[in-house]
């Protein structure tokens, strides 16, 4: 088993590698810029995709869960600030039930608002409000980001005539393949935060293995 702050050590070391002052130095000011950048969008569009990943999967497994659920009409009915929670009405044969829904979107949150909510008919008690605008809301956002950025980098590249000159390192993108795949595991087996920390540094490393060959122009 490995141990947290062996972890979190790996994590810093990574990052520090990407920023080293011996290499740093050895820099240019725009090759420091260019590697900055590249780090930095890479960082974005890892933190899209854990958004498009982690909606993808939170409306399969809600899907899963209730697919023998019946539906019902919720009613927003308070907010607990204690739990956090917004608490919604519902009916089923005559008989009030309540369900309460941290993930709800700022429109299912006023008074009057209707949300569909999915129970057991067996214990309606058993009740979930369905966060589908929810988890759609987090997964347009970080299609959104993650696409919109990827194509307009290809159309910077394309609009400056460099596509033809894009050359690459392949130990860097090896070692930057190797650390994201050590951060997909990190997120399964230990924690998703560190996993997803060790997958920005592995795409740092992979933008970095991108780069302008002027001699190819």
């Amino acid at each position: 088993m490995f141990r947290r702050g062996v972890v979190f050590r790996l994590i810093i070391e990574i990052f520090e590698s990407l920023f080293k002052k011996e290499s740093w130095q050895k820099r240019s000011p725009q090759e420091q810029r260019v590697k900055t950048v590249k780090t930095v969008l890479a960082i974005i569009i890892v933190m899209s995709l854990c958004l498009v990943f982690t909606a993808s999967k939170n409306m399969i497994s809600f899907s899963s869960k209730t697919k023998d659920f019946y539906d019902a009409q919720g009613v927003y009915s308070n907010y607990e600030p204690y739990d956090g929670e917004y608490v919604y009405e519902f009916t089923v044969n005559n008989q009030l039930y309540t369900v309460s829904e941290v993930k709800v979107t700022s429109d299912e949150a006023v008074e009057g608002a209707v949300v569909n909510v999915k129970y057991d008919p067996a214990n309606p008690g058993d009740a979930y409000v369905n966060t589908e605008n929810y988890y759609n809301g987090m997964l347009k956002i970080g299609l959104i980001v993650s696409i919109g950025l990827i194509v307009a980098i290809i159309i910077y590249f394309a609009a400056k005539g460099k596509i033809s000159m894009l050359a690459f390192d392949v130990s860097e993108l090896a070692g930057g393949s190797l650390v994201f795949l050590l951060g997909v595991v990190l997120y399964y087996i230990i924690n998703g935060i560190l996993g997803i920390l060790v997958c920005c540094a592995g795409a740092s490393f992979i933008a970095n293995g991108f780069y302008i060959n002027e001699e190819k122009s």
